[in-house]
């Protein structure tokens, strides 16, 4: 080989030593910038995790009130019919006429009451007539079958 040859050689060597450095350097670079890209991840993944914990406690917070406020409302609405039927006895059969003189379930009576109020003044009732009910066996059995 020739000196011309063994610097030609040595030329390629150093511009091919060049390419590596500069590939080393842009791929430590790389490197760097992922380590970043996964620790920002691992902190917003930690932080949607704490946000997903808090809501989740918030929502069972507020299941726990819409509960206590349910409760509530029912003692008021048991508490209003207590004081209602204190107040007001009524037999919801009558057997001597074999009919109904009201609503067994409050809620409806009231509904009623909003809709047609002087229906449920009391003058009223004096001037209707009664509709019986008829207690056949047919009627029984369809009755056992409903229940």
């Amino acid at each position: 080989m020739t000196d011309s040859q063994i610097d030609d050689m040595i030329r390629e060597k150093l511009a091919l030593k060049e390419q590596i450095d500069s590939l080393e350097q842009h791929l430590s670079k790389q490197i760097k910038e992922k380590k970043s890209l996964f620790k920002t991840f691992i902190v917003f993944k930690n932080e949607s995790k704490e946000k997903k914990d808090k809501y989740m406690e918030n929502e069972i917070d507020l299941e726990k009130k819409i509960k206590e406020l349910d409760n509530i409302i029912c003692k008021v609405g048991q508490s209003a019919q207590i004081v209602l039927m204190l107040t007001k006895p009524q037999a919801f059969y009558d057997n001597t006429h074999k009919q109904a003189l009201g609503y067994q379930n409050l809620f409806y009576l009231r509904k009623a009451q909003r809709i047609k109020p002087t229906l449920y003044d009391g003058v009223v009732m004096s001037t209707h007539v009664a509709m019986p009910v008829i207690d056949d066996e047919e009627t029984l059995i369809l009755e056992e079958e409903s229940r």
